[in-house]
């Protein structure tokens, strides 16, 4: 091969670890936001802890969105044909959420945070 395919072949392959690098990074996130809401909750209760579970619910609900493109481009430079498929009927069987109405979460988080006029964690 030349060195011009060398270069592509390399080029695709620094492409999918930079995706499986960035899908690592969201799970470690969408975990630390979990875990900080939990500890909000333990400590002020469930009433009082409503808005960083909108703000996490949100968060995760947007990351994992990321996290399944990637990973269905990944399998699409990995794969073809029928395999290419099979794999991508897994991720979808692997990846069945219910649908979350992040703009309505989103509107409810920026109606607290402008009548808080304030950084409200």
């Amino acid at each position: 091969p030349g060195r011009t395919e060398i270069s592509i072949e390399a080029r695709g392959r620094t492409e999918i670890l930079s995706h499986l690098s960035d899908m690592m990074i969201s799970v470690y996130a969408m975990e630390s936001a979990l875990l900080r809401t939990q500890k909000i909750i333990d400590r002020s209760g469930e009433d009082k802890a409503r808005l960083p579970i909108l703000m996490t619910t949100v968060f995760v609900h947007d990351e994992f969105n990321k996290i399944e493109t990637w990973a269905k481009e990944v399998l699409a430079a990995m794969e073809s044909g029928d395999t290419l498929r099979t794999q991508l009927s897994v991720l979808k069987k692997l990846t069945r959420k219910s649908p979350v109405n992040t703009l309505g979460l989103k509107r409810e988080i920026a109606e607290k945070v402008i009548t808080a006029e304030k950084y409200v964690l």
